[in-house]
């Protein structure tokens, strides 16, 4: 994993190897910290803190049912849940930062990866992506799978994102640079087939 870089005041992320996954850490001034997404491997958990404690792995605790803010002594963390990459999929956001989250969405390398199990895949992601692009006061994107970017890059990546969807509505088979790596392909071919069922 590469190092913690600050994006904003007490917002750091770490961008693993493995799949471009992205890690935040939200800190606070007594030495609290709120992590999103905390890798996926060992070597990523332990490449900066060594000798961590093994029986916190994985020590989580549900949010409250229709939670819209994370309870935490932090800044606040708004909850952004949606169906559009997997049901109850959610996004944080950071009002006093700018720093929006998106989970496995809006993403620089990976197409829309929809959930093709739900009833109305491409309805519930265009559902979740309006969500997020409603948002007010994005200053900076985080995805799960990708690179931080600013304001401009947030509303490209999008666009892109919007065009993807109106595309795969449309039938249409067409090469989109995020989708180079061959599993990318056969989601996006398993993606159309869905759509097209339901259509």
């Amino acid at each position: 994993m590469q190092r913690l870089t600050e994006v904003a005041p007490g917002v750091l992320v770490a961008t693993a190897e493995y799949a471009t996954t992205s890690t935040t850490v939200i800190t606070t001034a007594d030495g609290g910290c709120l992590v999103i997404d905390p890798a996926v491997t060992v070597a990523d958990l332990s490449a900066q803190a060594p000798g961590h404690d093994l029986a916190l792995f994985a020590d989580l605790v549900a949010l409250p049912g229709g939670a819209t803010h994370i309870p935490w002594d932090g800044p606040s963390a708004q909850v952004i849940v949606h169906d559009g990459h997997a049901p109850g999929h959610a996004a944080v956001f950071l009002p006093d930062s700018g720093v929006l989250v998106a989970g496995d969405m809006l993403s620089d390398i990976e197409i829309p990866l929809l959930d093709t199990a739900a009833r109305d895949p491409l309805g519930d992601y265009r559902a979740g992506l309006r969500r997020l692009v409603e948002v007010p006061g994005v200053r900076w994107l985080v995805p799960g799978h990708g690179h931080v970017t600013g304001a401009a890059g947030f509303r490209r990546r999008a666009g892109a994102d919007t065009g993807y969807l109106d595309r795969l509505a449309a039938g249409q088979q067409f090469t989109d640079p995020r989708a180079a790596a061959g599993w990318q392909r056969d989601w996006h071919d398993q993606q159309l087939r869905k759509v097209a069922r339901s259509s």
